[in-house]
């Protein structure tokens, strides 16, 4: 299940370049020119966050928020109009078109990382399992605060399957068979990004 953790973070990533028309993104099936164009304005972000590290925080809460929540929160960032400037470069009408083209990586990505870990813990035995690792340490006298800080951990790995899982119901079969087909490449490229890029 610790896999299935890596794509969400792809969900906030904040431009793709593409040399293809805004339909591109919406309308083909994915392919090694898009994502490699997506990674190429990655980059790009990248460089601009480390002009401002302060935005890492808010990038940082934003993984668990809705498309609607994110684009509303990167257009209220100091830096949204560098960030613009970026984004409507590469071809795109806004923030939410590339967040939609963002969140069909994702859940390319994600359903082929559950086809991998199926036979693997399930989220219902990890959430007993954690369950159970936290009445045990209530009964060792561990302190409220070390629990709580537990539980918050826990409600929060919970919250972000539950999403991972949810994200992957929208992926179409064409964007499936291609991170299946490309999936050692896709996962270099996608690794190559700042997990707390946009």
């Amino acid at each position: 299940m610790k896999k299935l953790l890596k794509p969400l973070f792809f969900v906030c990533i904040s431009a793709c370049s593409m040399l293809f028309n805004v339909s591109a993104y919406a309308e083909q099936a994915l392919s090694k020119p898009l994502i490699e164009q997506y990674v190429k304005t990655t980059a790009q972000l990248d460089e601009l966050l480390i002009a401002h590290p302060d935005v890492e925080q808010q990038l940082s809460e934003a993984m668990m928020m809705d498309k609607s929540q994110r684009s509303a929160l990167i257009r209220s960032m100091a830096i949204y109009p560098k960030v613009d400037d970026i984004i409507s470069g590469q071809g795109f009408d806004s923030v939410e078109v590339f967040l939609d083209f963002s969140e069909r990586v994702s859940a390319a990505t994600i359903n082929v990382e559950m086809k991998q870990t199926q036979n693997e813990m399930s989220l219902d035995d990890y959430i007993k399992q954690m369950k159970e690792q936290i009445a045990v340490m209530k009964k060792q006298g561990s302190s409220q605060a070390l629990i709580n800080e537990m539980e918050a951990t826990i409600n929060m790995q919970m919250n972000s399957m539950q999403y991972l899982l949810d994200i992957a119901k929208n992926s179409s079969e064409e964007d499936i068979k291609f991170a299946t087909d490309n999936y050692e490449w896709l996962m270099q490229m996608l690794e190559s990004t700042d997990e707390d890029s946009f």
